[in-house]
């Protein structure tokens, strides 16, 4: 323990004086003792820092010691303890780095403290809310689940503070306290309107975090309305066969898909969950009903466990056997025959007397009923079917409802009609293709009719059988029957037959093409004409005539030196063509002469050494390639000018 001397000391001096001196003061010292150096502290969390004060001059209860961080006074000053400790707790936020701890004694002297902390950031606490969900129905006269998850890094999830709040309802009276998963969860109501819900949660160190969602909360929840369409009741089906059951459902709070549909029967219990579509419209299907009378019921129930029922009572069992004996599938019979009618029906359950009969046909309807022998045996003979293809029904139903029916088809029938036909072309040449244009007459019964096409060729059948001949195949003057016969599948109507005769046709030639031995057309060259025929019943060859100046010349060439052609003569080739039948074509071109210059062949001047005395005489030898006549014409110049036209000329003129 430290000691304080607050007495005089009195010493003697030499020379028999005495002095007194004052004892001089030592300042305190502290030291932070519960944290080390750069100590690790959790951002905003309470942390407890002890320190420890000695001085020599004074008593603990003097000294007093305030607490810093950086300069902030945490902790103000205080008397430390009988112990000789201060404590202080201190949080810190996260730009926070020192701890100062200062210590004085009562003459002002002190002494300080300091350690560096390293402030550790903490995270917020984090908040989930499972229900209530944002887009779901709640109802103000039902309770809602309240739930949610909370949690936080430092904290145990029981030491965290959550509370729910409504912006209508304030905050709610709920069982807040989390387990230790961090779930929040109770039940509670909420007025009608619209809440902003919020879940608070807070941990140690005061950082809060809040989840919110908006909910909209109606007014008493109303039950759903529900009914079965179909099947009525006493409806009866077939053991084993598919059940359709169809109804309507309907919720005022919610849209029909949310609603759950269930249905059961009285026999077999629940038989499983109906599909319900956005109109309403309940459908489920089932085949595994048992044999039994049954009362179905559909059960509707909305989200909040509110329900309605509705039923009907469906028979489920056996068919009774049913069998045509007679007629035969496929069977053909003609309009007013007499058809006899046998079926055969049995029950596993019922006596034939409880059985009922039907006989009736696709086209007439209802033709026979009544009940079946002791042996289920039911006939009866009728000739009042009336023309068609007839699906012939034997219906047998029991005393449950339940029918069994067998089927088959026959035919009353009648012929098709006669078609109408039309050849062309007509007149029709052996150039042409021969066609038949076939209408049909149509059939009495509506069935569908077709046609067989036969040719015959001067009475003989040909292998033809489409609805046309080609021109290959046709000669002049043969004769050409087509006959068509209907048929509506049954049988063969009566045919309708038309004939042409193969008329001859006329040859044709192109126009002729002259061309000549030379480079040109001259009165000696050697011509020739050229022509193509054509006739479409037969070979044919064009034969050619000339004429030159009035006089004709055939073959198909012509040398015009052996004519009296000359030059602008015009040469005519004609082309004649002629078929066995005497008719004829006829077609022709011409040509002109061409004109060839004259030829000088000398031309002489005499005397050969004149004077201007004498008479220049000239002379000249010419020719005519086209052997033409020629007349000489002279013509003399001096220095440029004309001055003379005769043979001679006299210089001394």
């Amino acid at each position: 323990m430290n000691t304080h001397i607050s007495l005089l000391s009195f010493l003697i001096a030499c020379g028999g004086e005495s002095v007194i001196e004052k004892q001089q003061n030592t300042a305190p010292t502290i030291m932070i003792g519960s944290h080390s150096p750069d100590a690790e502290i959790l951002e905003g969390y309470a942390e407890t820092f002890r320190a420890s004060v000695s001085d020599d001059n004074n008593t603990y209860e003097e000294l007093t010691v305030a607490w810093y961080v950086g300069e902030n006074l945490v902790c103000d000053w205080e008397t430390v303890s009988p112990a000789g400790e201060s404590f202080c707790d201190i949080t810190f936020d996260a730009n926070d780095a020192n701890v100062i701890a200062e210590v004085r004694d009562p003459d002002g002297a002190g002494g300080r403290a300091e350690i560096a902390v390293v402030v550790v950031p903490t995270d917020p606490p984090t908040a989930e809310i499972l229900s209530p969900l944002q887009n779901t129905n709640h109802y103000s006269d039902q309770l809602i689940l309240f739930e949610g998850i909370v949690g936080d890094n430092e904290d145990n999830p029981e030491d965290l503070i959550v509370t729910w709040t409504s912006s209508l309802d304030g905050e709610l009276i709920l069982d807040t306290t989390p387990d230790s998963s961090g779930v929040v969860s109770d039940y509670g109501y909420l007025t009608e309107g619209q809440h902003a819900l919020e879940l608070r949660v807070e941990d140690s160190s005061g950082k809060v975090t809040k989840e919110q969602l908006v909910i909209q909360v109606g007014s008493a929840n109303q039950e759903p309305t529900c009914g079965i369409t179909s099947p009525t009741d006493g409806s009866a089906f077939v053991f084993g066969d598919e059940v359709i059951f169809r109804g309507i459902a309907q919720d005022a709070n919610i849209s029909a898909p949310l609603l759950n549909v269930v249905f059961s029967s009285d026999r077999d219990g629940e038989l499983g969950q109906g599909t319900i579509a956005s109109t309403g419209d309940v459908s489920y299907i089932t085949s595994d009903l048992s044999n039994n009378s049954h009362i179905i019921t559909m059960t509707v129930t909305d989200e909040v466990g509110a329900s309605c029922q509705a039923t009907t009572i469906v028979q489920v069992g056996t068919l009774p056997e049913t069998n045509i004996e007679q007629p035969l599938n496929g069977d053909v019979f003609s309009v007013g025959e007499d058809i006899f009618f046998h079926g055969t029906t049995l029950d596993g359950e019922d006596q034939m007397s409880d059985l009922s009969v039907e006989w009736s046909s696709s086209i007439d309807g209802q033709i026979s009923t009544g009940t079946p022998t002791s042996q289920g045996s039911h006939q009866f003979t009728t000739n009042q079917l009336t023309a068609g293809m007839h699906y012939i029904s034997f219906q047998s139903t029991d005393s449950a409802g339940l029918v069994s029916t067998d089927t088959v088809s026959i035919h009353v029938n009648t012929p098709p009609n006669a078609p109408t036909l039309t050849l062309s072309p007509d007149p029709l040449t052996g150039n042409d293709t021969l066609t038949v244009n076939v209408t049909s007459g149509g059939d009495a019964d509506g069935d569908p009719v077709t046609h067989l096409v036969e040719w015959f060729k001067n009475g003989v059948l040909q292998s033809n059988t489409g609805n046309s001949i080609p021109s290959t195949v046709l000669s002049v003057g043969d004769v050409w029957m087509v006959r068509v016969t209907p048929n509506d599948g049954y049988t063969d109507g009566t045919p309708t037959e038309s004939t042409i005769v193969v008329s001859n046709s006329l040859p044709t030639v192109t126009t002729p093409t002259i061309t000549s031995s030379a480079s040109s057309f001259y009165n000696d060259s050697t011509l020739t004409c050229t022509a193509t025929a054509f006739d479409a019943d037969q070979t044919v060859t064009p034969v050619y005539s000339w004429s030159v100046n009035g006089t004709t010349y055939t073959g198909s060439t012509l040398d015009l030196s052996t004519t009296n052609a000359g030059a602008g003569t015009q040469v005519d080739c004609t082309a004649t063509v002629t078929d066995n039948q005497g008719a004829t074509a006829i077609d022709s071109t011409s040509v002109t002469v061409d004109n060839r210059t004259p030829i000088i062949s000398n031309v002489t001047l005499s005397p050969n050494n004149p004077n201007a005395q004498d008479t220049l005489t000239c002379q000249l030898t010419a020719s005519d390639p086209d052997g033409d006549s020629l007349t000489e014409a002279y013509e003399w110049y001096l220095s440029g000018t004309l001055v003379g036209s005769a043979s001679t000329l006299d210089l001394s003129s």
